[in-house]
């Protein structure tokens, strides 16, 4: 029930909604020298609770920090 009540504010959306649309891409990097948790989250695309996304995305654990060199993925807009 709760699954068909979603449904029910699905809807078409309208070509200006579709173009101001911007899709989102999971980018694959090393972290470099000097790079954090907080500043790598802040790159990320969303706009809420960067750093736990971050955290989820990669493994990593409350405490847990990226090493220069690691790879990193993040979530950032379609260029």
């Amino acid at each position: 029930e709760p699954l068909r009540r979603m449904t029910y504010s699905l809807r078409p959306i309208s070509a200006q909604e579709a173009a101001a649309v911007k899709p989102w891409r999971i980018q694959i990097q090393r972290a470099g020298a000097g790079d954090t948790v907080a500043s790598l989250a802040a790159r990320m695309a969303m706009s809420d609770n960067k750093e736990d996304w971050f955290r989820t995305l990669n493994g990593l654990h409350p405490g847990d920090q990226v090493q220069s060199g690691q790879m990193i993925k993040l979530v950032t807009e379609a260029r």
